[in-house]
């Protein structure tokens, strides 16, 4: 019997809490937006993050052909949270090779050594340099605030 009386309120229990993550009762979001250029050219399928501290998570957006991106935290396009945030912006590139040892290359030689010096350091991916994809080299900020209009344009230099 108390078995089932156990079972009964571990449903109970999971019930509530599906219910109540379903309810929104998150931090509020404001709508945040803007456009990603480097040197004045409009940067395409670019990962811009928001992290703001102490925020339960971070917000993100990938720009589009425009360079343009509207950021998402718990819905899509609902912004990012108030607040001080640091700004990472990369880019991958999608049509680079697999790195490989059974065949290595350059790339593989001079990821290898730069592995072996113990020291990190960003590389240009998709024409970004790799500073602007580190909160702490790239220096890239935004403040978000209930009036807005949080529109962050952000014109990356080599």
């Amino acid at each position: 019997m108390a078995r089932g009386v156990c079972l009964d309120l571990l449903w109970v229990t999971a019930l509530t809490l599906i219910v109540g993550c379903g309810q929104g009762g998150g931090p509020t979001t404001y709508a945040t937006s803007g456009t990603v250029t480097f040197d004045g050219k409009p940067v395409e399928g670019a990962q811009v993050t928001f992290m703001a501290p102490g925020a339960p998570r971070a917000a993100v957006a990938t720009t589009d052909a425009q360079g343009k991106y509207r950021l998402t935290t718990f819905k899509p396009s609902d912004g990012a949270v108030a607040g001080t945030h640091a700004v990472t912006i990369a880019k991958t590139e999608t049509n680079a090779q697999a790195m490989s040892a059974a065949k290595p290359d350059a790339a593989y030689g001079q990821a290898m050594k730069q592995a072996a010096s113990g020291k990190k350091q960003p590389s240009q991916a998709g024409g970004i340099p790799g500073k602007y994809s580190d909160p702490k080299l790239g220096g890239l900020q935004a403040n978000v605030t209930k009036e807005g209009p949080n529109q962050f344009d952000f014109d990356l230099k080599p």
